[in-house]
Formats: structure tokens, C-alpha cells, sequence
């Protein structure tokens, strides 16, 4: 009778320490995602996603992924499954269509997704901006 006495407290001292490192683990691949991943240039599907922890959606970053795909539903299973292993969870908040031109330093977003609707341009060009590799960039926002 006295063992299980003995072994709970330590069971719950190891579940705390490898809640912690999980947890650590987890923070810094929030904070370490990029903000933006355009994998493609040319005319390519985009997404506006929030990423968190799970669970903890009041901690949450809004990130830009665009790559070139039929539908924004591959885009954002592509995303899904590469924070999955990170072990972040995601929101899609909406999508569009960017027209990206790295030779010429200009983007138009514009358009809608017709899965998780239209994203807020405006946020999705103030996130471009906010990044050194896009912030000299003519960023056009359509309708």
C-alpha cells in the first residue's frame, strides 16, 4: 500500500519536467516560424494563418504562406502538417491571390479564398512590410 504512495509524487514531478521542456520546445518554434513563406513567384494562392500553441490561442502569431496550388486548401494542409510536427496548432483566417514579382520588387494582393474567404489584405501588406526581405517592396492592395 505504501509504494503507490511513494511513486505518485515522483510521477508527477517527471510529468511536470517533460511538460515544461514540451512546452519550451513548442514556444520557440512559435517564435522561431517566419512570418512570411512565399515559396513561388508569379501568380500563387496565399493564406493568412494564425499559428499558436495548443490550447493557448491568446498566444498566437499571424504568419503569410503562399506557394502556387490549385486550391488554398493544399496550401494551408502544406502548412498544417509542417506546424503539426512543430507542434503548433493553426487557423486559417482567410486567403487571396498574390501576384509576386521579385525582379521588379512588387506584389498585388487581391482576391478571395473561396474555402476560408478573403483574408485582410491590408494585414497581410503590413506583414510583408514589417519583414526585411519584403520591406522595399510596392506591395498594391486589390479588391
Amino acid at each position: 500500500m505504501k509504494m503507490p504512495q511513494l511513486i505518485l509524487p515522483i510521477r508527477n514531478v517527471l510529468n511536470n519536467l517533460s511538460r515544461n521542456h514540451a512546452t519550451k520546445t513548442t514556444t520557440q518554434n512559435l517564435i522561431n516560424y517566419p512570418k512570411v513563406k512565399l515559396l513561388s513567384n508569379g501568380k500563387i494562392l496565399y493564406l493568412l494563418i494564425s499559428i499558436y500553441m495548443h490550447g493557448e490561442t491568446l498566444f498566437s502569431r499571424t504568419i503569410v504562406h503562399g506557394a502556387r496550388a490549385k486550391k488554398h486548401i493544399y496550401v494551408y494542409d502544406n502548412v498544417r502538417d509542417e506546424l503539426e510536427s512543430l507542434g503548433l496548432c493553426s487557423r486559417a483566417l482567410g486567403g487571396g491571390i498574390m501576384d509576386f514579382d521579385p525582379q521588379a520588387r512588387t506584389m498585388t494582393i487581391q482576391g478571395k479564398c473561396e474555402t476560408f474567404g478573403r483574408a485582410d489584405h491590408t494585414v497581410t501588406k503590413q506583414i510583408l512590410l514589417g519583414t526585411p526581405k519584403y520591406k522595399d517592396y510596392k506591395i498594391t492592395v486589390g479588391r
